[in-house]
This record gives structure tokens, C-alpha cells and sequence, in this order.
């Protein structure tokens, strides 16, 4: 499976989920200064991406419910949207 990742109607990368997943990382990282692990699932020719639950095991209360206020939490469908929202971007399986 392939992911695509546009942002403002251009390709910014095409690749496997986990190097998407990766690139989505680092985008988030660079908008609100806080490294996420993220986790990611392809299941039903959807493509989603959301917390970890590992990230709760270092995240302060306060970081925890900036990103519930995001929508990046560990809901699947919720967090995708949230992020995509953030980042201003799409994802897109090919």
C-alpha cells in the first residue's frame, strides 16, 4: 500500500505508511514544538494516523489536553482529522 500526502493540492510525498507516518511526525513537531509518537493504521483503504499510547506515559497533563483540544488523541478517526486539520494537508491511498 501506498500513502500520498498532499498539501494545498500538491504531492509532498508518496511512500509506505510507517515513512508517511514518520513525515507526519516531524510536520507536527515543527508546527507545535512537541515530538509525537504516532501510530498509524491502514485497515478498510483508509489511511489514519493518531497518539500512541505510549505517548501518555510522558506527556504532562497540560501537552495531553492542548492535543485533546488539537483533536490528536489515541481515536483513530478523530486524531486523523485533527492532524490534517493542524497540518493542512490530505492523505490519500493510491
Amino acid at each position: 500500500m501506498i500513502v500520498i500526502l498532499e498539501k494545498n493540492g500538491k504531492v509532498i510525498k508518496e511512500g509506505l505508511p510507517e515513512d508517511i507516518r514518520e513525515i507526519i511526525e516531524e510536520m507536527i513537531a515543527e508546527r507545535i514544538g512537541l515530538y509525537l509518537e504516532l501510530q498509524e493504521n491502514s485497515d478498510d483503504d483508509e489511511y489514519q494516523v493518531y497518539l500512541h499510547t505510549d505517548c501518555y506515559d510522558y506527556l504532562s497533563d497540560e501537552d495531553v489536553s492542548r492535543l485533546s483540544d488539537m483533536k490528536i488523541t489515541d481515536s483513530p478517526e478523530q486524531s486523523t482529522e485533527g492532524i490534517k486539520r493542524l497540518l493542512g494537508i490530505e492523505l490519500k491511498i493510491a
